[in-house]
């Protein structure tokens, strides 16, 4: 049986009128994403979880958020929702993609009255009745309802589906049934497809779910294919996947082909069986004959293309559905002759063809429902299918809503509008922690100096078999211990505002709340901490006396004693893997200005007992990632444990086996970190742990305060074991830590006279199917090693450059660095002035930059001639245009890539090469007076280090730039958008040409950018000194935190300050021009780096370049905040 409703103009229905929603308005969202990690052997690439937004009080700035997320990830996992998502919030949320819809949110057809219970009307099918407080959400599934479940009256059941009913004999026996064999129901994409073009977002709430042993889904179609999955669980495909796994010959005929569904399909096929894989109708006769379906209107009929695209990324997913195709229409190309197939074995044979390719274990995620969860998919993109679950394991509830949307009557064009639906599921779903006893070492320091070899045994013995144990006799007393305890809980008592001002940085130091995410739970730990280091890094991020007296001087004290400890330890384990006994200590000298050893006061947040037994973690699991821990906490306080023999790269941790540790009085817990496991040639073990939440009797359900101080090596540290089973870790820091490569990473070739110190180039890397791993390690090489080429991509398509650009910044606002093309337009000023910038058609985010003629068809930019002054026009003193064409040239002008205004600066800037003139090289001049040139070939971009530029500065100048900040001025393109700049690209010619304020238009004062002068790199640690010199309005300058600074707001004295400093990198020595070659893309750190384009004369040649990149989701961070109210 098919689940069918019919569209009919004279049915008795539910006709409800639309709601038009007003959201809360907010700044800003509390929401944060954070990509699935899913199984490496998987091919999914989708799905995402989102945390910090309450769907049953969402704003408008909360939507925002979860819209662009959507389009990105197409699957969002709504985790940590306080309370049942109500069904008037479901609608809702599903309405607000469609503001404009009129037809009350139905997007299978008009609800006919379903029954009359116990006093009270439903609306809707057998197989789904609507609430009756909403009626726009459905109930699916099978079972009682629960009591006073929004309207329903008491004892109201809900019939369920069952692949008896609808798939073709035989059926599963009911003996492997009971054993847990399984079925796809039915593979689809939500809609009516008759009269109502198909909703746009799907969502499903958990009530309830079945509690059991994962089910077997068969595939049953002679492959033998099985995948197990949890019971209740909802599987999806992306199109996009299915479009990439089709032969070259087909991926051309479904770009260019339609399908039409049958009219009141779901009529039609209702007496027909489905395919035991759900994908399909099996050709038997059995589908009803169109004369003897509902009335129906040929006008209504829907007919869709294949291929639908995302309006928001431009990426293009094959968007079928197998079981309604009635006819189709095929063409290989846009002028091709069509095909029209209306032969139903035929038609189902192509859309097996299509279709089967994706339907394999490793391309589908089976999501596993837990209860209060909301997953809400973009329906244009995915498949999915629900799973038929035993009746012995228990009954599953599903709340279904669907909103449609008003379409003037029209069927979708091949790019769709938004069309708005949803599709809820309430579940409840149990996990169970797996505990056994394993011994945990115990080991006294006493008499150390004799006992040193007896220790060292003891010590190796349990790095080798737990990678933990405990210490006692260590010089510090219990009364010690407790009375550090308690100066970290008086600093968490203070207010937030107070916390604030000594703010988490990439220095690894600060305080921070809610913002560590786990990748073992994809959630933010439920904590707040405080990281303190000996040395530099903590410049202006220890409170004052007045604030806290005797904090710094009583913490400082206890981190000296615990070094001692630990320096200890280090020689112990020095000796059993046969280094000197200063080796490890060298390595930790706290004395040095490099020195990363941390202490991490902690304060876990009190568990509400009310839990229904619900498991998640104050701390998730996790290895830690430096040399060597050690714990310091109250006795009593229970939920630290440990799971040896496990990678905290894996999922999730089901299933595995975990012991508890008990604390006693004086007793400090240690465990190895990873860089000695790596250091010891994995001889000795970094253990899994975590902080788990209460959830049992006898755990501590209060607040708890805890120490933590990491041995952390200095950022010089030359890492490798005793038998070299690792290649030397060098420049340590917690972001060095990266995966291992798949790729092939190499430093670029420099000459003698070369000062530069960046530049890599990567091969063997397609990123046509790049992992999420390696794009974790291509952020890092990026970060370190500033510009990187990256060769070989000639072949992909611009939408994969716009979803790498998305992948290394996860978080950030899906458009691009400079905002959508018409905002760049409008207010680009100089950027958009005397040249011409393109959009890739279907990869807005992708900018076509370059001169001349562009080819008869790029990437559907038809005989596009892109035209532009020459660069140095933008120069005071302009260079001649018999010069140009006799090959002399100029840097045009030194920039980073930033909006300044609105916008956070991109983190990484990528320019694929498609074509560009090599030869001859022109010269480029500097024409300030020094005699400098250098010959290039043509097309290429220059870059300099500001790292470099840091380097370069006096101590008294690296003092005032570390304290010191900038104002950028609002609109800054169009402020100085009359000025003209110096002859060698760097800065400005100060002639009074920039705008006032008044002359500027609309803007808004919170939008104006301030940022720090110095830049920290979040992976080296390195400084840059990032300053925009030509949209700078205003200085700001000090030489310490407490110095009050000295405001510049003349310009001509900026740029004279700015010029001295900027001026000293700009050298041939320090200037890099890597080059590229047609296919290569070139990613650089835009947060460390300057670049410029070389024009050249239009007679060498055209140039088309693609470029991309996204506002970072998190600004620059300075070595020194910026004072609050700055």
């Amino acid at each position: 049986m098919v689940i069918t409703s019919v569209v009919t103009e004279e049915a008795n229905c539910l006709e409800p009128q639309k709601i038009h929603f007003t959201l809360p308005h907010a700044q800003a969202t509390s929401g944060r994403v954070v990509p699935i990690a899913h199984a490496k052997s998987s091919k999914v690439d989708f799905g995402a979880e989102i945390y910090g937004i309450d769907l049953n009080s969402f704003t408008d700035a909360d939507f925002e958020l979860i819209s662009d997320a959507l389009h990105k990830y197409k699957l969002l996992l709504f985790k940590e929702q306080p309370e049942m998502l109500k069904p008037q919030q479901q609608y809702k949320l599903t309405s607000n993609f469609d503001p404009d819809e009129k037809t009350g949110g139905f997007a299978h057809g008009k609800d006919p009255f379903l029954v009359h219970h116990n006093g009270v009307d439903f609306f809707g099918i057998p197989k789904r009745p609507a609430i009756p407080d909403q009626p726009q959400v459905h109930i699916l599934g099978r079972g009682p309802l629960p009591d006073n479940h929004f309207g329903f009256p008491p004892g109201f059941e809900v019939q369920g589906i069952d692949h008896e009913e609808f798939h073709l004999p035989p059926h599963i026996p009911a003996d492997e049934r009971e054993a847990g064999a399984s079925r796809f129901y039915q593979w689809h994409f939500d809609g009516a497809l008759y009269a109502i073009p198909p909703p746009r977002v799907g969502c499903l709430l958990a009530v309830r779910t079945p509690k059991g042993p994962d089910v077997t889904v068969r595939w049953e179609d002679g492959s033998g294919i099985e995948m197990k999955m949890a019971p209740g669980a909802t599987a999806m495909v992306a199109g996009s996947r299915a479009l990439a796994l089709l032969d070259e010959k087909t991926r051309k005929i479904v770009m260019n082909s339609r399908i039409e569904y049958a009219p009141h399909a779901f009529v039609w096929m209702s007496g027909a069986h489905s395919t035991r894989l759900g994908h399909l109708i099996e050709t038997e006769g059995l589908e009803k004959p169109l004369d003897q379906l509902p009335k129906w209107n040929r006008e209504k009929v829907c007919i869709y293309p294949m291929v639908w695209t995302n309006p928001k990324t431009g990426e293009k997913s094959l968007q079928v559905h197998g079981q309604g195709a009635f006819k189709l229409y095929l063409k290989d190309s846009p002028d091709g002759k069509e095909t029209i197939v209306d032969d139903l074995t035929e038609v189902r044979a192509f859309m097996d063809k299509i279709m089967k390719p994706a339907l394999q274990p490793e391309n589908i995620y089976a999501h596993p429902h837990q209860e209060q969860d909301v997953i809400l998919w973009y329906n244009r993109a995915l498949w999915h299918s629900i799973v038929r679950t035993l009746n012995r394991i228990s009954q599953v509830l599903r709340s279904s809503c669907d909103a449609s949307v008003q379409c003037g009557g029209e069927r979708p064009p091949y790019r769709l509008r938004g069309f708005p639906a949803c599709d809820v599921i309430r579940l409840v779903m149990e996990k169970q922690t797996r505990y056994v006893d394993r011994e945990i070492s115990k080991i006294s320091l006493h008499d150390f100096d004799n006992r040193v070899d007896e220790i060292t045994a003891q010590l190796c013995s349990a790095a080798e078999n737990v990678g933990f144990f405990a210490i006692k006799d260590h010089g510090l007393t219990d009364s010690d211990i407790q009375d550090m305890l308690s100066t970290a809980e008086s600093f968490f008592r203070l207010p937030d505002e107070t916390k604030a001002t000594v703010p988490w940085n990439p220095q690894n130091v600060g305080w921070e709340k809610l913002s560590q995410v786990r990748p073992s739970t994809g959630a933010a730990d439920q904590k707040e901490s405080y990281q303190i280091q000996f040395g530099e890094n903590m410049e202006g991020l220890w409170l004052d006396d007045g604030t806290l007296p005797g904090f710094r001087a009583r913490t400082l004290e206890f981190m000296h004693r615990v070094q001692d400890i630990s320096e200890k330890l280090m020689i112990c384990l020095a000796r059993g893997l046969g280094f000197e006994d200063e080796y490890f200590i060298n390595w930790h000298d706290i004395a040095r200005p490099n020195s990363q050893s941390t202490l991490r006061m902690l304060h876990y947040y009190e568990t509400p007992k009310m839990n229904d037994g619900k498991v998640y973690h104050r701390a998730g699991a996790h290895a830690d990632w430096g040399f060597l821990t050690l714990l310091f906490q109250k006795p009593g306080y229970s939920g630290l444990e440990i799971c040896p023999g496990r990678e905290a790269v894996t999922e999730h941790a089901l299933g595995d086996e975990w012991t508890k540790v008990d604390l006693e009085p004086g007793v400090i817990v240690c465990n190895i970190g990873d860089l000695l496991m790596s250091w010891s040639d994995d001889r000795f073990k970094s253990t899994y742990h975590r902080v788990k939440a209460p959830c049992e009797d006898g755990d501590f359900y209060g607040e708890r305060f805890s120490i933590a101080f990491f041995n952390q090596p200095c950022k010089d540290a030359i890492i490798q074991g005793p038998k070299g089973k690792y290649p030397v870790r060098e420049k340590m820091s917690p972001g060095i830590l990266t995966p291992k490569l798949t790729f092939t990473l190499t430093e670029m070739e420099k000459t003698p006279k070369d000062k530069h110190n960046f530049g890599a180039v990567v091969t063997g890397l397609d990123l046509d199917d790049i992992s999420d791993a390696d794009v974790k390690a291509l952020h890092d090489a990026i970060w370190t090693h500033k510009v990187l080429v990256v060769k070989g991509q000639k072949h992909i398509h611009p939408i994969k450059q716009w979803d790498l650009v998305t992948r290394l910044d996860p978080d950030a606002p899906l458009v691009h660095g400079h905002g959508d093309m018409k905002t760049f337009n409008e207010k680009g000023g100089l950027l958009s002035r005397g040249r011409e910038v393109l959009a890739i058609p279907g990869a807005e985010n992708v900018r076509v930059i370059g001169k001349g003629f562009q080819g008869a068809d790029h990437y559907g930019l038809l005989n596009k001639t892109l035209t532009r002054t020459p660069s140095h026009d933008f120069h005071a003193l302009p260079l001649s245009e018999a010069d140009f064409e006799a090959g002399h040239t100029r840097f045009q002008r030194w920039h980073i890539d930033a909006a300044l205004y609105d916008r956070e600066p991109a983190w990484f800037t990528t320019l694929r090469c498609i074509t560009r003139p090599t030869g001859p090289e022109v010269t480029v001049h500097w024409d300030d007076g020094s005699g400098r040139s250098m010959a290039v070939e043509p097309g290429l971009t220059a870059f300099f280090s500001n790292v470099q530029m840091y380097e370069l500065m006096s101590d008294e100048e690296k003092k005032v730039a570390d304290h010191s900040w900038v104002e950028y001025a609002p609109h800054p393109y169009q402020w100085m958008g009359n000025c003209k700049g110096n002859a060698n690209g760097l800065g400005l010619v100060s002639q009074g040409k920039e705008l006032g304020e008044e002359e500027l238009g609309e803007w808004d004062e919170k939008a104006v950018k301030r940022y720090p002068m110095v830049w920290v790199n979040p992976v080296t640690g390195e400084k840059a000194f990032m300053v925009h010199g030509i949209c700078v309005r205003r200085m700001f300058l000090r030489s310490s935190v407490d110095e009050e600074p000295t405001v510049v707001d003349d310009v001509v004295k900026i740029r004279e300050w700015l010029k001295v400093i900027q001026e000293r990198v700009l050298k041939p020595e320090y200037i890099l021009l890597p080059k590229a070659e047609e296919g290569d893309i070139i990613m650089w750190a835009n947060f460390q780096m300057f670049h410029t384009a070389i024009d050249y004369h239009s007679k060498l040649g055209p140039r088309t370049m693609h470029q991309a990149n996204v506002g970072a989701s998190v600004g620059p961070v300075g070595p020194v905040p910026i004072p609050a109210g700055s």
